[in-house]
């Protein structure tokens, strides 16, 4: 008798399993049939097709922003029923965005296109083509291929030079001779990083250099500069950024640099001409 009970209890609860691995398995299926990327989540399961006459009565357009596509997801109308699943169109995410339920081409505005242009045939340094853009509130200078920017108290200066290959063919490569400088650093703040100007490839590093006459002691003064080398046409361009307080001297932190950035943007606009 309790054999025989205890057979019934095993089948029941076999059975049970069973079923509930059955609804699992329809109700997991069913969510990733939802969950396909770019189709929402319907209100009941199975889909019941729905009437309309146009087609908004299925739903209102979406767009759904992802990191490598921008998805339209449309809702069609056809012979009076819903079309299901809805309508999907996608797009690159660059440069398509989700703009008013619509992956529309996102339009960046140019920064520097209202910016005056600095060519140094002008101020009398023929012998290598450079040209910039640069913004209104920052100044070119005649002696030097430079421009600095005096604002609030507070500047910023830009420098370019040059040197003959010929004249450092022992700091070769270019990686050698950003080395040397960091060597003759009082602190490297960032090391020395690849940066891309005027399409050639460059060193950046930035660290604090003896500004005054330096004798080794306690007392020297160091003022961090942010300084890049590239190469292009038989000559090193040294391309020197620091900040100052009017009056008074460099900054002696980047933290407080302000214009860093904008210096960058300006670096962007950087070009060689023949």
């Amino acid at each position: 008798m309790n054999q025989a009970f205890s057979k019934i209890w095993i089948i029941v609860i076999i059975g049970v399993f069973v079923a509930g691995g059955i609804l699992a398995w329809q109700y997991w299926d069913w969510i990733e049939f939802q969950l396909r990327p770019g189709i929402p989540m319907q209100e009941t399961s199975p889909y019941i097709p729905k009437s309309c006459s146009k087609n908004e009565d299925c739903g209102r357009d979406i767009c759904q922003q992802g990191r490598d596509k921008c998805v339209e997801i449309k809702y069609i109308c056809e012979n009076g029923t819903c079309i299901f699943p809805a309508k999907t169109i996608e797009f690159p995410s660059s440069p398509y965005k989700c703009i008013r339920s619509k992956c529309e081409k996102e339009v960046i505005e140019d920064e520097t296109a209202n910016w005056k242009t600095y060519r140094n045939e002008k101020y009398g340094f023929e012998e290598y083509g450079l040209e910039l853009k640069y913004p209104a509130d920052w100044v070119p200078r005649d002696i030097t291929f430079g421009i600095s920017k005096e604002i609030a108290g507070e500047d910023a200066s830009i420098d370019i030079e040059t040197m003959e290959w010929d004249d450092i063919r022992y700091l070769t490569p270019l990686e050698k001779m950003v080395d040397k400088v960091a060597s003759q650093m009082g602190k490297v703040i960032h090391p020395k990083k690849e940066i891309y100007v005027g399409g050639e490839k460059g060193y950046e590093i930035i660290g604090t250099l003896c500004t005054e006459i330096c004798t080794g002691s306690p007392e020297d003064v160091f003022t961090p500069f942010a300084m890049i080398y590239l190469f292009h046409n038989d000559k090193i361009y040294k391309i020197s950024y620091v900040e100052g307080i009017t009056g008074v001297g460099w900054k002696n932190n980047i933290e407080n640099w302000k214009y860093y950035n904008e210096f960058l943007k300006i670096l962007s606009t950087f070009r060689f001409w023949e």
